[in-house]
């Protein structure tokens, strides 16, 4: 059990230090519009974000379009590049650590805006936490955490009403584990361990004292 005033000491450097963005800061001006007017682009995004720094994986969808002699990174695009897929992206310099991976993600995420009739915009606001949150699992490639990163961004960097986000969890990964660690009994937190903790420090988004973590961990 972590002391009661360790709890309000987070709460109060939470709120003094609350996250304005999640990746709007580690992105040109360029790449971070891209990715803000082009919903096909944002997941490809989403998914590449594994393996490999976020500045990288986030700049992704543009530059594979520039690969592609394309502006616009669209899931016709992707499926027309099926074949050569993965050789674009482990063409030096590589844009992904896994790029045969990143290509069957990407497919499978070409084929699934093509099957549900998915536009390039407005897929991603005014929606329940909950609900947007199985949308973005949908995809392969996209784990619990990585759909709550998801959520974050688009409310966060982006701007999008997301509702309900009281329901959010903990983004659990090694950082916040580490940090988690310093005080509790256990060496591995699990994801509702974290979230009962986060709940306490910021009610309406407990997802979001995650990134709060990313921040400390970074620059403390």
């Amino acid at each position: 059990m972590i002391k009661q005033s360790v709890i309000d000491e987070w709460e109060r450097d939470f709120h003094r230090r609350k996250p304005r963005q999640v990746i709007s800061n580690l992105l040109s001006a360029e790449a971070f519009q891209y990715l803000k007017s082009n919903d096909f682009a944002f997941v490809i995004g989403l998914i590449s974000d594994q393996s490999i720094s976020s500045e990288r994986a986030w700049a992704l969808p543009l530059y594979l379009a520039e690969r592609l002699d394309q502006a616009q990174l669209t899931p016709e695009l992707v499926l027309q590049h099926a074949s050569d897929l993965a050789e674009m992206i482990r063409k030096k310099p590589a844009l992904h650590r896994f790029p045969g991976r990143m290509a069957d993600y990407f497919i499978a995420a070409a084929n699934r805006f093509v099957a549900l009739e998915l536009p390039l915009r407005g897929n991603f606001t005014n929606k329940m936490f909950s609900d947007l949150q199985n949308e973005l699992m949908g995809f392969n490639g996209v784990s619990v955490k990585k759909a709550g990163l998801g959520i974050l961004i688009q409310s966060i960097d982006f701007g999008q009403k997301i509702m309900a986000q009281d329901r959010s969890s903990a983004l659990l990964d090694a950082h916040v584990n580490r940090f988690l660690a310093q005080y509790t009994a256990t060496e591995k937190n699990t994801i509702a361990d974290a979230t009962e903790i986060f709940r306490l420090i910021n009610p309406v988004n407990p997802a979001l004292v995650s990134t709060w973590i990313w921040s400390k961990d970074k620059f403390d």
